[in-house]
């Protein structure tokens, strides 16, 4: 990538490995949509070039391939099991050069480095950062074409899905920028399904650098809320940035503003609003796990727990929170229901047990935790009559795992072994 590299190759470039016969099957088939030209990657990595075509059509684009991300082209170790390339279309007047091949390099050495691979449905945020200054150094950003899009899908290539050679097929991913209004629907709703609404508007998946979002189209927008009304969300792990802390008897949740506002509401819609959990991450903390249940909260030092629906406290106090705009709320912190404050506890000796069975002070620490025992043991009357088998399985669990604990006097586990036997 020369002069604007984010890593410049160190020492002489290595020596690629090709495979011919697969190039030009690649070659042949871009071929037919006009004359292939080559953009080259000294020493074949992270790809060995890049072919571009003018296509011409109704809709002319400039498309763009990788040749030698995968072992299919380029049959070296670091290759091994990835059998796809990547291509990139944009419209035909705007610009091209020199970030758009910079791009597919750069994702190809991100995904080689990391051994991570992009599958068609999957949306990739890029943290804000414009798609054109990707591959780039800060320094190098104003050089480079404006954009909206701050991220991308991978999708079948529309045009090129498949091409056969010598060694195999080959499979052609095609990456589609998308703006950061997309990216939040698409994670808070279903990212295949809002692909293939894109795909509806735009068959030739083309990402041009300054068009308007699809939100903005009523008819778009309106089937994605219509759909994600009734189907929920298939995301449940999200980064929400609720950033939570305790005060005596109070969880304080730092609330987003703006679109991460809306962020929020529309997560906590689709997952919760439609009996289904989802994990809050946040860059600023521990996460906060949402689950649909009895209303109530368990807090930890890893981990806020809230339970109930959104029709009720303290999931409806959030939420209309956030509809408000505030920056923050304070909620009052529930004692779980009986059910969850049993499993709580049966988690909480059991991480006893595994981490100090090898020690002698197992016998001391469980002793500890005797008081407490009695008191979930009382809680088994108020266990719902639908939780009360699940309940008694995992009291059985750990009454055995008690029974069986290495210990150097398993007769002082008695006492807790006996308070369970009673509660279930």
């Amino acid at each position: 990538m020369g002069l604007f590299s984010k890593k410049p190759p160190d020492g002489p470039p290595p020596v690629a490995i090709v495979n011919d016969q697969a190039v030009y099957a690649l070659d042949q088939a871009l071929s037919a949509f006009g004359p292939v030209s080559h953009s080259f990657s000294p020493g074949g990595f992270p790809i060995r070039s890049v072919g571009i075509v003018e296509v011409q059509s109704p809709r002319p684009y400039t498309l763009l391939v990788t040749y030698g991300f995968s072992e299919v082209l380029a049959p070296e170790p670091q290759r091994q099991g990835f059998r796809h390339e990547f291509s990139l279309a944009i419209p035909r007047g705007e610009p091209v050069a020199p970030w758009a091949d910079a791009f597919l390099r750069a994702q190809a050495h991100s995904m080689l480095e990391q051994r991570v691979d992009v599958r068609p449905g999957e949306c990739v945020p890029f943290n804000g950062i414009p798609m054109t200054y990707m591959p780039f150094q800060p320094e190098h950003h104003a050089m480079m074409p404006p954009t909206t899009l701050v991220g991308m899908f991978v999708a079948t290539d529309p045009v090129l899905p498949m091409v056969n050679t010598p060694a195999g097929p080959v499979e052609i991913r095609r990456l589609v920028g998308i703006d950061q209004y997309e990216i939040d629907r698409a994670m808070t709703w279903d990212p295949p399904a809002f692909l293939e609404l894109m795909r509806g508007v735009d068959p030739l998946l083309l990402s041009p650098l300054q068009r308007p979002s699809y939100l903005q189209q009523a008819a778009f927008r309106e089937a994605v809320e219509q759909r994600a009304s009734t189907e929920g969300s298939s995301v449940e792990s999200l980064m929400l940035d609720l950033v939570w802390q305790t005060f005596p008897g109070v969880l304080r949740i730092q609330l987003p503003q703006g679109p991460g506002m809306v962020r929020a509401l529309n997560a906590l819609r689709g997952r919760v609003g439609l009996g289904k959990k989802l994990l809050a991450l946040s860059r600023g903390g521990a996460p906060i796990a949402f689950a649909p249940g009895v209303p109530g909260m368990t807090i930890t030092r890893d981990l806020a727990e809230i339970t109930g629906d959104l029709q009720s406290p303290p999931l409806a106090t959030i939420v209309a929170a956030l509809e408000q705009g505030a920056p923050y709320i304070d909620l009052q912190i529930l004692a779980p229901p009986p059910a969850r404050a049993r499993l709580s506890f049966f988690a909480k000796v059991e991480g006893l047990i595994f981490q100090a069975e090898l020690k002698q002070t197992l016998s001391k620490d469980i002793g500890k935790l005797l008081d407490e025992a009695r008191v979930i043991a009382a809680l088994v009357e108020q266990v719902p009559a639908a939780e009360r088998e699940a309940d008694r399985a995992a009291c059985n669990a750990l009454i055995r795992k008690l029974r069986f604990a290495r210990s150097t006097d398993q007769s002082t586990l008695q006492p807790m072994i006996e308070i369970l036997s009673r509660s279930m």
